[in-house]
C-alpha cells in the first residue's frame, strides 16, 4: 500500500495504515499505543480515531512519515484516508439505497467525482468549501450514513476485510483518475447533517416549488 499512499500524498491527500483485515487505524505502526489497547473498546477506538484524524488534518505530513508508517505496518496493511485536510469530505453512505437516492438527485456529480463501493455502501469524495466536521448524514428525513470531514477517516480501496469483502473504485472513478469535485454547500446536494434541518427542508420543499422571488428567498433561508 506504500506506493498508493505516496501517490495520494502527491495529490495532497494523507493516507494512513489500517490494520490488516479491518477498518481500524494501525496506531502501533504510526508510533502510538499498541492497537490492541485502543481498538478493543468502541468508545476508546472512536476517541482515538477522531483525535488522530483531527491532528493529521491540521499538521503537515511528509513522504518520510508515510514511508515509516507503511513500512512498519507491513505488506498486509489496509489503506485509509484522512478527511478534512484540504477541504476533502467523504460522504459515507450506509447502504445502496441511500447512495441511489443521492445519485438520482445528483447524477452529473455522482458520475464525475471519485466513488468507491464499500462492503456495505458507498464513499463519495468531494471538496467542500469551509470547514466541515464529521457528523451524521441525512437524505430527506432518513439517516443515510455519515459525513467524514475534520476528525474523520475512511478505509478505502483496495482494502479487504477479514471476511473477504473488499473496497473497490467504480470504473473510471478512482481517486487516482479523477479529482474530488468542488461543492459550495452540502445542502445543494440534498444532504443535511441535522435531522431537524432535514425534516424542515423536506416540509418546505413543496412550498419552494410554488413560490417565486422574495418569498422563495425567505423560505430558502429557514
Amino acid at each position: 500500500m506504500l506506493h498508493l499512499a505516496l501517490r495520494l500524498l502527491d495529490k495532497g491527500i494523507v493516507a494512513c495504515p489500517v490494520l490488516p483485515g479491518s477498518k481500524f487505524i494501525d496506531f502501533t505502526a504510526m508510533g502510538g499505543m499498541p492497537g490492541a489497547q485502543i481498538n478493543d473498546e468502541k468508545w476508546r477506538r472512536k476517541l482515538a480515531h477522531t483525535s488522530t484524524a483531527f491532528i493529521m488534518s491540521i499538521r503537515p505530513t511528509s513522504p518520510s512519515d508515510v514511508e515509516a508508517w507503511f513500512s512498519a505496518a507491513g505488506d498486509s496493511a489496509n489503506l485509509g484516508i484522512v478527511c478534512g485536510l484540504g477541504s476533502l469530505v467523504v460522504l459515507d453512505f450506509d447502504d445502496d439505497n441511500a447512495f441511489d437516492r443521492f445519485r438520482r438527485a445528483n447524477p452529473t456529480l455522482a458520475d464525475r467525482t471519485p466513488v468507491e463501493k464499500t462492503p456495505n455502501g458507498y464513499h463519495v469524495y468531494l471538496k467542500v468549501s469551509g470547514v466541515v466536521f464529521s457528523t451524521s448524514l441525512y437524505i430527506g428525513i432518513r439517516k443515510g450514513g455519515h459525513v467524514s470531514g475534520v476528525g474523520g477517516f475512511v478505509t478505502c480501496a483496495p482494502s479487504t476485510l477479514e471476511d473477504g469483502r473488499a473496497y473497490r473504485w467504480l470504473p473510471g472513478q478512482s481517486i487516482f483518475d479523477v479529482d474530488p469535485q468542488p461543492v459550495d454547500d452540502l445542502r445543494q446536494l440534498g444532504v443535511s447533517t441535522s435531522r431537524a434541518r432535514a425534516v424542515l427542508q423536506t416540509l418546505i420543499k413543496p412550498f419552494r416549488a410554488r413560490t417565486h422571488g422574495g418569498a422563495e428567498t425567505k423560505i430558502g433561508r429557514l
